[in-house]
């Protein structure tokens, strides 16, 4: 059996997810019930420094949630607080005083429309600190119970403290210890792991105020699936636990010693996991395989808190246990995978790389904690290549790095915010888009993919090490941005000439009140044909077996030349936006010769018809006391997203004053055509995929001869564009927009006039301080204020300020 496993373990190496087709003796092993994901989130191989070949700590850990999640990244700077202040909680939660100064940390954020996840995150602090979780399910302790907790207890904010407050694991353990038996721990089980270069500790906590802490021997591998894995109480040298946890079992009638008084066969797993989630066959099944892993063998019903094992762990074995899926064993049966594209994920089987898996850091420690290098793949390691990040020498590379303030987020991260989960044109999205299109080909293109990010990722292994070694910061943060940049350079290629890639085309869902069907359109190459019944369309990052909709029957329709017409029941689709914005979705389907076919769509959903009435459009400008020889922007926007692909705008103005100085397009916009005269300029543009709502900023130049005066311009636009229903149906809608702006003069128009000049003498002297002293305090309701007092608001706050009056002052001649 072991020889067997072993030649499963090299064919698995070689592609990492590719089939394996041979396990030796199948038979021996039992398919697992089906079992529901719930509570069974994230998966953890711990390795001690003897059993890793740097001689220093890896840790491996797979985040797992379910539903439209953004893992998001940035660094926390160092920070000095205010004495008083507490960290923000989940409603009900401890409010914990900070300290008074903390650590800067990298951060990895999950944040649904809800809010941000309680359990989720993970953590790497400017001491090489790494912290991450694993859900217990369920432990017996009932969580309606008040009296386990003290003010409510303590949640997401056990792991800030980590990375705030840690210099090392020991005593990131001994925060979390301190903490737990302040505040009690409010969910029903958690397993907190924590790491730096040397050691490794995992807190396994009962909800209230019971837990066990181990430290990973140097030359054991801890393996965590979700439920509880320390068992006798005097098993490892360095283990600690809460006072009277066995004493709190037997007055709960959970344990009862065999010889009164003598503990010696209390199991912690077995006395204090609940009854369901005690070796359920989720958690069984995937620590059964990653340790046949580490062991060479396959071994039944042995499920420790860490293994001993014989040689080294390489970080390749830890990236192939965190991506494996039981292929070619009898837990990996064919029928049991996910159409069109044959997928391992979103099955009822709970494998260690699942449908779940939103993120999977391996976090390889160095001598240097600066040098820490953070594995990173920002979806499933089966599909995507991990990334090494080294986010301690204080740069992140620009595609990755979402936060534009991380504090700030860190401070509202437990706040809902919905329009976050709309489509963002990110390098991260890039990565997750290819993940859902490879999902809908997967059995197709699985093993080129798999041998592809082999290849990359042999030479990144050697790269890193020797980056690691010459201990230059300046180069590692180049190196990441490089390596980024090119693996998603790498996937692109992939994408544009491997995968068979349908264009899409595709109206607006109108979440409140939703037509009842939606029409797909999609052009097939080569004249191949589709099967109705193989397609599937849903929104990127969910459920494809569950939440992916199939085509309402017979609605696939040939419109000649290759495109092709399928409809959908709108309402399975509606449900999934939490709010009104642009959402990518994920097409797919086989041919009628088992061909598979993808296609991505960024879908917009909004809460009203797009087809509004005129009046929509804007135009707006900062332009204020705008002088001769001055340059200035004019925005043009409509007021909401319309499904609109082109438009001719016409602007016009005054041509004694003014002239054309340039057009710049917002983003997504492409300028077709420019033409410029005299007091106008006409601008033809396209937008792609029918969002258009910023236009562009028009540039003007106020001519150095004009005449200006203290009064106010105003210029115009006229919009004629194609509007599309969500119908298709296309109508020509015309509408216009003004906008007024300041002027000051030079002479002009028979009053003289410069700025600060209040009684038009056409100088500036101590009569104009006298005057604008006189109007200190008016605001911009007085009844004069738009005729006399606005062209002397020079800050344009709406109020003659102090100022505006040291601005004349400095003119005085």
């Amino acid at each position: 059996m072991k020889k067997a496993f072993a030649r499963a373990l090299a064919a698995v190496m070689l592609l990492v997810c590719t089939t394996v087709t041979a396990w030796g003796e199948p038979a021996v092993l039992e398919p697992v019930p089906e079992a529901d994901e719930t509570d069974l989130n994230c998966m953890l191989i711990a390795v001690g420094k003897d059993a890793s070949p740097t001689g220093y700590v890896i840790v491996g850990h797979n985040e797992d949630d379910s539903g439209r999640i953004k893992m998001r990244h940035g660094y926390v700077e160092p920070a000095t607080w205010p004495a008083g202040t507490a960290l923000p909680a989940e409603n009900g939660r401890a409010a914990i005083p900070q300290v008074e100064n903390t650590f800067g940390f990298f951060w990895s954020q999950a944040k649904a429309a809800t809010g941000g996840f309680s359990n989720a995150d993970g953590f790497l602090n400017e001491n090489g600190v790494f912290l991450v979780s694993n859900s217990n399910a369920s432990s017996k302790q009932s969580t309606s119970d008040p009296a386990r907790l003290t003010d409510g207890g303590i949640e997401y904010n056990l792991r800030r403290v980590v990375a705030e407050r840690a210099t090392s694991a020991r005593h990131a353990c001994e925060i979390i210890i301190d903490m737990v038996e302040t505040y009690g721990y409010a969910p029903s089980g958690r397993a907190y792991t924590v790491a730096d270069k040397n050691e490794i500790w995992m807190v396994q906590i009962v909800s209230g105020k019971h837990y066990v802490a181990v430290r990973v021997p140097d030359d054991h591998v801890a393996v965590m699936p979700n439920h509880y894995t320390v068992h006798g109480l005097d098993e490892y040298e360095d283990i600690l636990y809460s006072d009277k946890l066995v004493e709190y079992a037997i007055e709960m009638g959970w344990y009862t010693p065999a010889v009164p008084g003598d503990y010696s066969d209390f199991d912690f797993a077995y006395v204090y996991q609940a009854a369901g989630s005690y070796k359920a066959a989720a958690n069984t099944l995937r620590q059964k395989y990653a340790q046949a892993f580490l062991l060479g063998e396959v071994v039944e019903d042995y499920f420790p808190f860490s293994v001993k094992v014989d040689g080294k762990v390489s970080l390749e074995t830890v990236k192939a246990i965190l991506s494996y899926h039981y292929e070619g064993t009898v837990d990996d049966p064919a029928d049991r995978r996910i159409p069109p594209g044959n997928a391992p994920h979103d099955t009822n089987i709970r494998r260690i790389c699942t449908g779940a898996t939103i993120e999977s850091a391996i976090c390889q420690f160095t001598a240097d904690p600066k040098l820490t290098t953070l594995w990173m793949a920002f979806g499933r390691p089966c599909e995507l290549p991990y990334i090494p990040l080294h986010p301690l020498t204080g740069s992140i590379p620009v595609e990755i790095q979402q936060m534009e303030d991380p504090a700030y987020e860190l401070a509202t991260h437990l706040q809902p915010n919905p329009p976050l989960m709309a489509y963002e044109n990110t390098g991260w999205q890039e990565f997750r888009n290819f993940q859902g299109m490879l999902e809908m080909v997967y059995d197709q293109h699985i093993e080129s993919v798999g041998a592809l990010i082999k290849d990359y990722m042999d030479e990144l292994y050697p790269a890193n090490l020797a980056l690691v070694a010459s201990g230059d910061l300046s180069a590692a943060a180049q190196f990441d941005q490089t390596v980024t940049s090119s693996a998603l350079r790498m996937l692109k290629d992939y994408a544009n000439t491997v995968i068979p890639v349908v264009p899409l085309e595709g109206g607006y869902i109108n979440r409140v009140s939703p037509q009842p069907v939606y029409d797909l359109f999609f052009t097939m190459p080569g004249g191949a044909q589709p099967a109705e019944s193989s397609l599937r369309f849903g929104m990127n990052f969910l459920n494809t077996s569950s939440q992916y909709v199939s085509p309402i029957a017979g609605s696939l329709t040939s419109l000649g030349e290759n495109r092709w017409k399928v409809s959908f029941t709108t309402a399975g689709l509606a449900s999934r936006a939490p709010s009104a914005g642009v959402y990518e979705h994920i097409f797919g389907g086989r041919t009628t010769q088992g061909e598979g076919f993808t296609g991505l769509l960024k879908l917009q959903f909004t809460d009203e018809d797009i087809l509004a009435p005129t009046g929509d459009l804007q135009l707006a400008t900062e332009a204020h006391h705008v002088k001769a020889g001055d340059y200035f922007t004019v925005g043009t926007a409509f007021v909401k997203q319309m499904s609109s692909n082109t438009a001719v705008l016409t602007y016009t103005y005054d041509d004694s004053l003014f002239e054309y100085a340039n057009f710049v397009p917002a983003e997504g916009v492409t300028v077709i055509d420019i033409t410029h005269a005299a007091g106008s300029a006409k601008v033809t543009v396209a937008a792609m995929n029918y969002d258009l709502q910023n236009v562009g900023d028009l540039m003007l130049h106020a001519k150095p001869t004009a005449k200006l005066s203290n009064e106010y311009q105003s210029l115009s636009v006229h919009i004629a564009y194609v509007l599309r229903n969500n119908a298709w149906v296309k109508s020509i809608r015309e509408d216009t927009a003004s906008v007024s702006f300041t002027t000051v003069g030079n002479g002009g128009g028979g009053q003289p006039a410069v700025p600060g000049d209040t009684d038009g003498d056409g100088l500036v002297d101590l009569r104009d301080l006298s005057n604008i002293i006189d109007m200190f305090g008016v605001g911009s309701t007085d009844s004069q204020w738009t005729i006399r007092y606005v062209f002397f608001d020079f800050n344009n706050n709406g109020t003659i300020d102090i100022s505006d009056i040291a601005y004349v002052a400095k003119l005085i001649q």
